[in-house]
Parts: structure tokens; C-alpha cells; sequence
């Protein structure tokens, strides 16, 4: 196997014994299908690589330099088609389609159609007052559907959720006889690491799974990812996890390390609790004080919407494909 390496350091936040770890990456010159390539990281390092960031992204074709010439495989999967989500975290109770894509939209008429993410539509956003009742608003700007979601965030409460057939009523008329974007999403995709899908930079019309059989990612050398079948041939990216980062990477002045934990979760406690998150910080401050220098380092969670901790599931997705 042809391989090269780069040292980054991830945050994640996994549920074995807590510890702490920092992230090696590999490029491995060799063509496999997903599969086989998740099998070897697995036997070989850690896993398939994760990428929550742009950064990061960059980072990792960098280290593939010029060996890099089309695609390689990303730890990024799914098993299942449908997991369907409001932008809002709201619970699905009702729908008005049939749906095979990834991201919908309401019709003129009311009813819903999915398309590719990164199709150009208006958009609703909603604006919570803070009790039952909330304000639709009409964007007429033609963008994305994550670029929407952005901006009902910045500028509103969020893309706008729909929660029986009075509130698609309501959409229709804010909508004005344009076809707009709805906070509802299909996000059936799981990192083979288990770690929290934050982060997505899929290429134009990308997810669009031709065929119903493109179930895993690659990343072009644009840094742009793909879905496409597992069967395909391609190099990959793998990742190793240790213990401790070193004192050379420790930062110096004005710097941010960023490391990982996994938690053995042994009993019926909430993770996300304020108090029980300070006194897991506190463990881990201990541990490291007790590898590196600590003296002027500040520590703090990476939170996603609020949300620390990601249970970690072994996914079949291999029995699959």
C-alpha cells in the first residue's frame, strides 16, 4: 500500500474508558471498493476518515498531494434511504409527497417535491415569538437549500417547519405561487467512526443516488464530495487514533488544540447535563495536566446545535452493498 500521512487534531464526541486522543490521517494509494477500504483502515489504523470542516477538508487533500488524481473514498455512508428531519429539530407528524431525494420543497399547489440540496428555490423562514403562534416569511432570493437554512438562521428563527395541513395552508399563501424550500431534509448519512455528521460540502446536484444504489462518498480533488455505489474502485483516506497528543503539538500563544473523547456510558446518566459535562471537563483537564503542559490552556466543549455527545452505533452498510 502506498500511503502518506498528516497529523490533525479532531474534536468528536463518541460514547470505552474516557480518554483522550488527536488524529493521524493516511492517504492510501491503493483502489478499493468502500468496503474493502473501511475493512483495511479498520485492520490497519482506526477507521475511514471523518471531515467536519472545511478546513479540515483542505487539510486532508493536501496530503494527498499529487497521487490524488480523481476520487477517494470518505468514511461518509447510509443504510437506509428515509430520515427525514425538520431544520428546526421539530418532530415529523405530517408529510403531503413521495419522496426519493434529499431536500423539499412546497409546490404552488401544496404539495411537496424533494430535489437535489443544491437546486436554486425562495424560501420561508419562520419567526418563533416565543409562544404557539410563529410568522412565515417569503425570501426571494434563489438559493440552495443549506444556504437558506443559513440565512432563516441568521435572520429568523429558521426554515420553516410544517406541522399539519392548516400550517401547509398558510405556507401556500406566503409562498405567493412560487415553488420555496422547506426546513425538510433527508439525512440518512453516518460516518463510519460514528462521530456527528456537522458538516456537508457535496458537489452541484449532489446527493442525487442514480440509480437508488449510490450509498456511499467520495471527495474530489475540488474537495467537493459525491454519492455514489460502494462498488466502485477508488484510493482512500484512513485515520488512527492515539492516546495523548505530544508536547510538539501542544499549542504555543494564541492557538487551538482540538482533541477527542469516548465515554463509556455505564449507566442511565444524561450526558448532556450542564453539571455532569463541567465535571467530565474536569476529569479530562486532570488527566491531560498529568501529559502536557496545561498551565495557560482554557478548555470548552464543541457543540452542534447544542449537542455534545453522539452515541456510537455499529451501522451494516457494508451487508448492504
Amino acid at each position: 500500500m502506498d500511503e502518506h500521512s498528516l497529523l490533525i487534531i479532531l474534536l468528536a464526541g463518541l460514547c470505552g474508558p474516557a480518554f483522550c486522543f488527536y488524529r493521524e490521517y493516511y492517504f492510501v494509494n491503493t483502489s478499493l471498493i468502500w468496503c474493502d477500504a473501511l475493512t483495511y483502515c479498520q485492520n490497519n489504523y482506526t477507521n475511514l476518515v471523518s471531515i467536519q470542516s472545511q478546513n479540515q477538508s483542505n487539510q486532508i487533500l493536501s496530503l494527498a498531494q499529487n497521487t490524488f488524481q480523481d476520487a477517494a473514498w470518505v468514511g461518509l455512508s447510509r443504510i437506509d434511504s428515509q430520515n427525514w428531519q425538520w431544520s428546526d429539530g421539530s418532530n415529523v407528524t405530517y408529510t403531503n409527497w413521495e419522496r426519493e431525494l434529499f431536500c423539499a420543497a412546497v409546490n404552488a399547489d401544496g404539495t411537496w417535491t424533494d430535489f437535489t440540496c443544491s437546486t436554486n428555490f425562495y424560501f420561508i423562514c419562520y419567526l418563533d415569538s416565543g409562544n404557539t403562534s410563529r410568522s412565515f416569511f417569503l425570501v426571494r432570493q434563489s438559493v440552495t437549500w443549506y444556504a437558506a437554512q443559513q440565512y432563516c438562521r441568521s435572520h429568523y428563527t429558521n426554515l420553516v417547519s410544517i406541522r399539519n395541513q392548516a400550517e401547509n395552508e398558510e405556507v401556500i399563501n406566503s409562498a405567493q405561487s412560487f415553488t420555496v424550500w422547506t426546513g425538510l431534509f433527508n439525512n440518512p448519512w453516518k460516518w463510519s467512526d460514528g462521530s456527528r455528521v456537522t458538516f456537508f460540502n457535496w458537489n452541484t446536484q449532489e446527493p442525487n443516488d442514480v440509480g437508488g444504489t449510490e450509498y456511499c462518498v467520495q471527495q474530489f480533488t475540488s474537495g467537493f464530495w459525491n454519492d455514489i455505489t460502494c462498488n466502485m474502485n477508488n484510493p482512500f483516506v484512513c485515520c488512527e487514533d492515539y492516546p495523548f497528543p505530544p508536547p510538539s503539538k501542544v499549542p504555543q500563544g494564541n492557538k487551538t488544540l482540538m482533541f477527542g473523547i469516548k465515554i463509556e456510558k455505564q449507566y442511565l446518566v444524561d450526558l448532556e447535563v450542564s453539571a455532569i459535562r463541567t465535571n467530565i471537563l474536569d476529569q479530562i483537564w486532570s488527566i491531560l495536566a498529568a501529559q502536557i503542559p496545561m498551565d495557560t490552556m482554557k478548555m470548552k466543549w464543541q457543540e452542534s446545535e447544542g449537542i455534545v455527545f453522539k452515541e456510537h452505533k455499529e451501522e451494516k452498510v457494508c451487508n448492504k452493498n
